[in-house]
């Protein structure tokens, strides 16, 4: 129970083996203006997601009248699937909505024929590309779809069809290639054949995975439908959100909607839904009006409830303040607390086991030495550990962990914690901090930190 598996640490890892974010490089510039990697991203993200819903009221607005474009918007805003992604976790896939929404709207231009902007086109296409390896498959497999549709098989009449086909084959050719010979990370051996049967399977037999897999499918069936006079895109967003239903990374990709698993599905879903909903009022049929039905059903479901699949709650309506994104709430503040006396006490030059919620805090403070915990136990000088607080008020220390054996898990646990009690001593702790009170799960926390003895 005392032995742990000790990882050599080399600390010139490359994290691109982990995901392909090669936008990393051409931003990584723009920080020597002495903006922050943490704002940079969060004013990104910020644009990405505020101009996408902008374009779209543009196109609403050459269209519908202001009251139908509005609430068409508002439909979309308020859909867990967008409005949780756009206030979550820093991630660079979410950078891909705002150029993958200018790609298509361009893109559907060209394939129609009516207008012709390629250098927009590659720009966006290359832009999508190096956000991640995903990025690049999903708009390889876009161009594959959209021309056989629209051209059927006089799709390669044109030298310009032609050219994209290519760029496509090389773009999925681009993601395979990485997932298989160059990515070190543990989400590989989700997309075997093997694991996508087991996982359909799962769907039928583990009520753990289908319950996950019905709760997605309420949360974006309804808005989707709005998609369904742009036939195009409404079978695309079906085709895209097919990975969310044959992986499973823990039940994130279902219904963590606040991470990066929606991402490469959204663009393509809001112009369908958008386009959708202008062909559907125009041309006045029935489903037009469902949209306030949809937009209450945005409002109230909860997303998280996997055993009442359609409770809605009438009070959702506050969790979607701005303020409790963008101000620093009481646990923030203890939390920033806590990083900053951590800072002080802590040489650059040392090296830190971490979780991966604390590594942006350190990394942007200059460290180079992080690993991520439990990784680096016994080897690092320094441990800085999450505990979460039980039913009964105990606290329990908190590992990231890819098992759903709970016997594993806390045998994992006892070994950790042994170790932290043999080799390390505790020098500073958090204040215990609570879940704001519109949570709908109330959970404690606190860190330690911990030095080498």
């Amino acid at each position: 129970m005392d032995s742990f598996l000790n990882i050599e640490l080399n600390y010139n890892y490359n994290l691109l083996r982990s995901h392909s974010w090669l936008i990393s490089y051409p931003l990584s510039y723009i920080l020597y203006l002495g903006i922050s990697p943490k704002t940079l991203m969060l004013l990104l993200m910020s644009l990405s997601y505020s101009l996408t819903l902008i374009i779209a009221l543009f196109i609403l607005l050459k269209r519908l009248n202001i009251l139908q474009s509005t609430l068409i918007i508002l439909t979309i805003y308020f859909w867990p699937t967008y409005l949780a992604a756009s206030t979550g976790p820093i991630y660079f896939s979410k950078l891909f909505l705002l150029p993958a929404l200018l790609l298509i709207i361009n893109f559907e231009k060209f394939i129609k024929g009516t207008e012709k902007n390629f250098f927009l086109i590659i720009l966006m296409t290359i832009i999508c590309s190096l956000i991640h390896e995903r990025a690049g498959f999903y708009i390889g497999l876009y161009f594959l779809f959209s021309i056989f549709y629209e051209k059927k098989f006089l799709l390669f009449k044109l030298r310009e069809n032609i050219f994209f086909i290519i760029i496509a084959f090389l773009l999925i050719f681009y993601c395979l290639f990485y997932l298989k010979v160059f990515s070190l990370s543990p989400h590989v051996g989700s997309y075997s054949i093997g694991q996508f049967r087991i996982n359909i399977i799962n769907i039928f037999f583990s009520e753990y995975y289908r319950s996950h897999t019905i709760k997605m499918f309420i949360i974006i069936l309804p808005i989707l439908f709005l998609s369904f006079f742009n036939f195009k895109f409404f079978l695309l967003s079906l085709i895209f959100i097919v990975p969310n239903i044959i992986t499973s990374v823990g039940g994130n990709e279902k219904i963590g909607i606040s991470v990066h698993y929606f991402s490469y599905f959204l663009p393509f879903a809001i112009y369908g839904i958008v386009t959708g909903s202008i062909n559907a009022i125009q041309k006045k049929y029935i489903i037009s009006f469902f949209i306030p039905f949809i937009l209450m059903h945005n409002l109230f479901i909860n997303p998280y409830d996997l055993t009442n699949y359609f409770k809605y709650d009438l009070n959702k309506y506050q969790n979607y303040s701005f303020n409790k994104y963008f101000t620093k709430s009481i646990d923030l503040q203890k939390r920033i607390q806590f990083m900053n006396k951590a800072n002080k006490m802590i040489d650059k030059d040392k090296s830190i086991s971490m979780l991966e919620e604390h590594s942006i805090y350190f990394a942007g403070k200059g460290y180079n030495k992080i690993s991520f915990f439990p990784i680096g136990l016994n080897q690092s000088d320094y441990l800085i550990t999450t505990y979460e607080f039980n039913q009964t008020n105990n606290e329990e220390l908190f590992v990231n962990t890819f098992s759903q054996n709970i016997g594993n898990i806390e045998k994992g646990k006892k070994c950790i914690k042994n170790n932290i009690e043999k080799n390390y001593k505790k020098i500073l702790e958090s204040d215990v901090m609570m879940n704001e009170d519109n949570n709908p799960v109330k959970r404690k926390w606190k860190f330690i930190l911990y030095e080498k003895k």
